[in-house]
This record gives C-alpha cells, structure tokens and sequence, in this order.
C-alpha cells in the first residue's frame, strides 16, 4: 500500500502578518482540515496506485518503410521507482484516422520492455502515435498511459506532402485568465496569468491593457513566452474589468476578466527562491470579517508525500516561508483548507533540486572516420557521487539527416517530472529542463500557473467521489474458452488440456457451469501455437471448443489531448526523406524486409485479410477460406496441385511433404519462403546435398486455422522479401480467433495461435572489422546505433561500440535511464565523423 507521509513544519514568517496556532509537531484541535484532507488522500492513494510509461525512442520521425524502435520506462508512484506490480505492456501504432494500425504485447521485466513497429514502404504519410499502457492504467480512463505524436513521411514526398498545416487566425485563438490560486479576491493584490493558444494548439503571443467599468486603463501587458504571461491586479470591490489584446496581425479582441469576489481569499507562492518557497495568503474584506483567527491549512502535496502548514487568520494578509528540502523534485501542489477541511483555493509550483543522476559519456578518440568503429563509456553517478546500479537506453543519430529542436524534446525527464503531472499539451517541454536559468524558471511558472493538477481533485477525494478499480494488474498471460457438448449445453466439469505445440508441456483445467475454462500463468511468444482439446467424462469426441480470449481493453481513441504541431512543415526535413528513398532503393537492390501491416481487400467483391508484406492484393494468387477442399486432411493433402506453379517435394517415401519449387522459376532446389502470419518461418536443416529443405507445412499449420493462402511466384517478390523470397514466397494469413472471430471446433480438438510476448527485432548494426574496397552497397543509415538495454555495474559504468555509417559530419549519442532508487538521468553527447 502507497504510504503517505505527514509533515507538521511551521517556519518563521519572514514578513509576519500572522499568528501561528501551533507549534511543530501538533495540529490545532479545531483544525479538522488536515486530519481530513490526509485521511482521505491516504485512501485514495493506497487503492490507487498510479503506473506511468515513458518511451524512448530512437529518433523523432520517421519515413515509411522504416522501423521505429522504442524503449518502455514503467514507473510507479511519485518518485518513479521502476514498476513490479504489472508484467504486461500494450503498445499501440494508431494512425492519422484514428484506428490502430498494429498492437504489440510486451513482457515487462523489472519495469522495463522494448519493441518495434515495422513500417510498410506503402504505408501513407501522416501523424501516427504510438500509445503505451498497462491494463492497471486504464482504471478510470484518466489519461495515465503514454500517447506520442509520430510524424511519418513517405520517402519520396516532399516536405510540402509529408506535413500540411495553415496559420490560425485570432478568432480561432483560445484566450484564458486565470487568477492565482483560482480566486480573484475584492482588495487583494493578485497575479493574473493567460495563455493564448492558436487553432493549432501552439502559443500566440500577445500585447494588451485592462480597463476597468469605466473604461479607465489600470495595467498594460504582453506575452513573456509561448503566448503565457501574467499581470498584476489589485480589483477594486464594486468594479469589473476587460482584457483587451492585440495579435500579432494587428487584428484585435476583448474579454472579460473573472468577476472579483468579495468574500474570496487568495493564495501566492513566489517559487523564484532556491530554499524557500514564499506563500501569501490574502482574504477579502468580507472573507476576513467572517473568518477572523479561524485556523487554516496550507497542504503541499509532493512526490508523493505530503507537508501541511498550519495559520491563524488574524490578518487579511499572511506570509510564511516553506523550505524546498523536504519537497521533490517535480510538480508540487499548495492547496488551502478551510478549518472544517473545504479546499479554498490551490496553485502548483515546480520543484528543481538538481538531484538527477549524472551520466558521463566518453569516446576513446576525438575525431572518427566513416565507417570507422566507436567505444564509448557511460559512468553514471547519483546526487551524491556515488556509482549508480540502473537501466538505460541509448539512440545514435546522424545529425544531418536527424536534425533536433533541443527545446521541443519530449525525454524521460519532461515526461516523467513534468508533462504527466499536467492538463493538456505543453508547448517545448526540454525548453525548461535544457539549459536551466533564471529565465527558464520563471517561463516554467507561467506553466504552473496555466496549466490544471490532473492527478487527482480534493472535491471528489473528500467525497470518496472517484472510480472504481476494476481492472487488476495483470501478472502473465492467459488462455480462455468454452467448452460445449454437441447439443450446444455447457460441458460441466469436463476436462480441457492445452498442449503448447513445438516440444510444450501440457496443463489441464475443469470446466465450470457454464463451460468456461481458464489457463493463466502462461508465457508464450506472439508465433506460438497450441493445441486444446476437450473431454467430457463420458466421451472423448462428443464435445466442441471455442476459443474465446478477449482482447484487453484499451484507451478510448477520443481520450486524448496530443497536438500534432501540423504547422511545422520541417517534420520529418526532406534531407531525411530523400536518404531514406535512396537507402529504401539500396535495400530492394541488395535484400531487405519491409514492414508488415495486415490489411483486408477484395477480390471479386469479397473482403479477405492479408499479412502479404508487399501490400493487399499483391500476389499471384489468392485462396479464400470458402474457397477451400471441403475434404480433411493435412496442408499438403488439400493444396497439392491447387497452387499454381507450385509443388511439393517430400522425403524418402514422400511421407513428409516440405520442400516447395515454383516451376516457373530456374533456381533449381531453392524452396520457397513461407510466411505465417507475417513471420518468417525458419527452414529445416539441410539435407545431404547442402540445400535448405524448406519448411515442413504439415508440422506448421493446422488447416481449419486458415484464412487465406497467397502465392507469390514473380520475381517482383524480392523487392518485398529480399533475397529470401527470390524462389517465391506463399504467405499463409490465420485466423487468430479473435472474440470477432472466434474459432469453434465440433471435434473436441481447436489448434490456436493466441497473442503472445512479441519478440523484439535486433538493430542491425553492421561490422565494418575489414577493408571494405570494392563492396558498392552505401551505408545510409541514420539511427546509427540503438541499444534498448545497457545496464551499469556497481560502480555506475558501462560501455559499447559500433560503427559509423557513410555520413560525416556531427553525429549524437542520448543516453536516458534511472537506477533502482528511481533517479531520473539524461545526456546527449556529440562527436564528429569525417
């Protein structure tokens, strides 16, 4: 359970306007506010349990064709220590209609896990997203689960093609004021912050003055960064004010500030001190008079701990000093309470101590040559410069093809301290974490002052007002069905078996009244295939099985908040894109595997799906699951002599058909490529003449799972396949069995191949050890290096090498990881390639 921790620290006020009613270490007897608000906060965490996902990834955008490689953070808590509660992770590629274009399942180990999304080089240009979530996160659809922006290009489009955009004009600006603390109190000095954001969600800046009811101008101002500012205000009771603005086309617009409130009371923390935070609490006329030497409580709630602070109203104005060292480093929300335990007012501060890890990263030369090999060393150290133990990940990039807004960043520090805590997007996070200065912070407060606490609201705290838990966390994989006599009735108490095919063991498991049956604690990669077959106890055959796993659930595609920037039309730059059509052509001509995107087409009228990684439609040849042999049998049986310009070549005996040759093609005992599902599956051993034998499709596929059969027999396949695909390639799509598609078996017998672990693909990273004269092929890659897992010994170091490519010029290591302490670290390091 999530402990929370209580502070009672009372400070000498350094302009002292009150009287404090208690001492440290005690809470007035009439200040039912902090017992209050504490109690329910505790409840609220310890059911509550908050998991965040941060992913890195190896570059910012991508061309189609390409792989996006990704690294996942999961953390825990407010001081981010690495997640043990869920084991499964969900990652998502949603495309610009909304719809998820390919799911991947995840096995998380000690809070970590990576992958990949294979792009298809059709695959159309836009904004993608990658999602990332955990089925814990999802309790109460709040928004906790990791959404990027993904710009994807088409490798021979233009900048102009791979993004559109168009200026916002005023009307289409959203304009917000916002008092301090959320109150504007009659008589009472406050600071008013605005944002002003376009029809494209970023910041306009602007200039303007208040005007009172009678027209009298009492303040000017103007944007201090990203259309965010703030002015200062002392509103006369009985008076009203308007905002007037002028935008940056000169054109020009009016609004009414919030109404000032006699009864109100403000609160104001001036967070630019180093040690000490300074909190004024300010209470109209009417407010005091009521509330005159009533006890109040100021609540700062930081990483998950929290401080209160107890006052005594006897001054429309107080002033205390809160000291920063027992506050963490991140949003931290001050929240006033009434004595019987009323939030009045709140407003956020950012905490910066400095306390991330240190990540130093050395190359053993100055300057590289192309092709030449790297040998970095990572030492990383925490506050107290003592060797860290910790996970990290590290991206290099060419930085002519890869060129980076430093400010715009999203890294595992913005994401992880800042943006996770806050309400709707915000505009060039590393801004405030790149080159930390006096600026910066004072820029960073005009976010906290803009942007609303997200994590939890003290009105439906206090009433115990918030969603249920009803998904757990999920520890493994499962396996679920239902089992039924032939009649359709419920077989109960039956036996169900699950044999894992491809030397598995074998586990059984009853069913119960309504012939449900259950196999959890399961760990299967994404290609394995089972086999359940069920039993009644009376008969063996008289019964069927239908495999009926439901998918997880996932965030609602209307949840989300994510600005996709369509104005910058450098994303992804056209240098990028044209080295990735030249590299897309290099590897058609020498061998490549593109990405796999499972679509339905139609042929004659009729929608079938396909895992044909040259796109729907493209193949020789299509049988349909209606168009199949209606008589049993194994895959050679039924298709021996239906697919066209293909045979089966069998062993001594023929009694095991595996070695398949289109008779088109001159590449004589070559068998062809069979893909399943979009993988590629492995051939047997050689046979005594040295050649490959093929797959043995008997052993590999049971035929009732079957959608569709494609064989593809020109030599075009290579542009698709590679290399590998130069005999031919049959690509055989299964079922799945979906709960959309659920396959039901009247045997008693279902083979199945449920979602599983995907296998994350390795970065290729050539080896470059020898001269190299005379080989054409043209490295052009522009991750140049990527490294999901490097992991730090005790001392805190670790190391590794690869190679450059082709490119010269400046090329950029980032490193980003934490320790087991849950110490956030980041570093970008460049060096040159001539």
């Amino acid at each position: 359970m999530r402990k929370i921790f209580l502070f009672l620290s009372l400070l000498s006020p350094l302009t002292c306007c009150a009287q404090f009613a208690a001492s440290a270490g005690t809470t007035p007897a009439d200040s039912i506010a902090a017992k209050k608000a504490l109690k329910k906060l505790a409840g609220f965490y310890g059911s509550h349990i908050q998991e965040q996902a941060y992913l890195q990834f190896d570059k910012p955008y991508y061309a189609a064709g390409d792989t996006i490689y990704f690294k996942a953070y999961i953390t825990i808590g407010d001081q981010y220590a690495l997640s043990d509660m869920s084991r499964i992770l969900y990652a998502d590629l949603v495309g610009p209609d909304n719809q998820v274009k390919k799911s991947l399942t995840l096995g998380m180990v000690a809070g970590t896990a990576w992958g990949d999304f294979a792009l298809a080089d059709t695959l159309p240009k836009g904004n993608y997203r990658v999602r990332a979530y955990t089925r814990w996160m999802l309790n109460g659809q709040t928004g906790n689960y990791f959404d990027r922006v993904i710009p994807i290009g088409l490798a021979a489009g233009k900048i102009s093609e791979a993004m559109t955009g168009g200026q916002q004009t005023a009307s289409q600006a959203d304009v917000q004021f916002m008092p301090e603390g959320g109150t504007l109190a009659s008589d009472v000095k406050s600071k008013i912050a605005f944002k002003v954001v376009g029809n494209d969600g970023l910041g306009v800046n602007i200039k303007g003055e208040v005007v009172d009811n009678q027209n009298i101008q009492v303040c000017t101002f103007t944007s201090a960064h990203l259309g965010m500012g703030y002015f200062d205000l002392f509103p006369e009771e009985g008076k009203t004010y308007r905002a007037k603005i002028t935008y940056p086309n000169g054109t020009k617009n009016t609004f009414a500030l919030p109404t000032p409130d006699p009864k109100g009371i403000s609160l104001a923390v001036d967070n630019d001190f180093a040690a000490n935070a300074i909190i004024r609490v300010g209470a109209g006329k009417a407010f005091y008079a009521a509330n005159k030497d009533k006890h109040f409580t100021v609540l700062i709630y930081s990483g998950g701990e929290v401080s209160t602070y107890i006052c005594t109203l006897d001054a429309r104005q107080i002033v205390f000093g809160v000291s920063k060292k027992k506050l963490h480093t991140g949003v931290a929300t001050v929240t006033m309470f009434s004595a019987l335990g009323e939030p009045l007012a709140e407003r956020l501060i950012f905490v910066q101590h400095n306390d991330q890890l240190n990540l130093n990263i050395s190359a053993d030369k100055a300057v590289y040559a192309k092709r030449g090999k790297v040998n970095l060393k990572l030492n990383v150290k925490d506050k107290n410069a003592i060797g860290a133990i910790g996970q990290f990940s590290v991206s290099v990039t060419d930085e002519n093809l890869i060129p980076v807004d430093e400010n715009k960043e999203n890294t595992i520090l913005t994401d992880l301290l800042l943006t996770n805590d806050l309400k709707g997007y915000v505009e060039q996070p590393n801004y405030y974490f790149a080159n930390v200065n006096d600026k910066t912070i004072r820029d960073l407060d005009l976010v906290m002052l803009t942007q609303g606490y997200r994590k939890f609201q003290w009105e439906k705290i206090l009433k115990d007002n918030y969603p249920p838990i009803t998904l757990q966390p999920e520890k493994s994989l499962e396996i679920n069905g239902i089992a039924k006599s032939l009649n359709g009735k419920p077989l109960i108490n039956g036996r169900v078996s699950l044999f894992q095919l491809a030397g598995g063991g074998i586990m059984n498991d009853t069913t119960a009244d309504d012939g449900s049956f259950h196999f959890r604690n399961l760990a299967f990669m994404d290609s394995s295939r089972f086999m359940l077959k069920a039993m009644s106890a009376k008969s063996r055959t008289n019964t069927s099985i239908t495999y009926v796993n439901s998918p997880q659930p996932a965030p609602t595609m209307a949840d989300t908040n994510l600005v996709y920037e369509l104005a910058d039309l450098n994303s992804p730059p056209q240098a990028y894109l044209e080295n990735s059509r030249q590299r897309q052509e290099d590897l058609s001509k020498y061998g490549q595997l593109s990405g796999i995107v499972l679509k339905t087409v139609k042929i004659n009228g009729q929608a079938y799906k396909s895992s044909n990684l040259g796109g729907a439609g493209y193949a020789d040849q299509v049988i349909t699951r209606d168009k199949f042999p209606n008589s049993g049998g194994v895959f050679s049986q039924q298709f021996n002599g239906r697919l066209m310009g293909v045979k089966f070549v069998g062993d001594e005996g023929n009694k095991n058909p595996y070695l398949m040759i289109p008779r088109t093609l001159s590449r004589k005992n070559v068998p062809m490529l069979v893909v399943l599902d979009g993988v590629e599956e492995m051939s047997l051993p050689t046979d005594s003449t040295g050649v490959s034998t093929g797959i043995s499709l008997d052993g590999l596929v049971d035929v009732n799972d079957i959608e569709t059969v494609e064989v593809l027999t020109s030599a075009a396949t290579e542009n698709a396949y590679g290399m590998s695909g130069g005999s031919g390639v049959l690509v055989i799509t299964t079922r799945r069995g979906d709960d959309k598609d659920p396959l039901p078996s009247a045997t008693g017998l279902l083979t199945i191949r449920p979602r599983g672990f995907y296998k994350a693909r390795e970065f290729y990273s050539p080896k470059y050890d020898h001269a190299t004269t005379g080989f054409q092929r043209k490295d052009l890659r522009s991750t140049i290096y990527w490294k999901p897992q490097l992991v730090t010994d005790k001392d805190g170091n670790a190391s590794f090498d690869y190679y450059n490519a082709d490119g010269t010029g400046s090329y950029r290591v980032v490193v980003e990881g934490m320790d087991y302490n849950g110490n956030l670290g980041r570093q970008v390091f460049h060096y040159k390639v001539e």
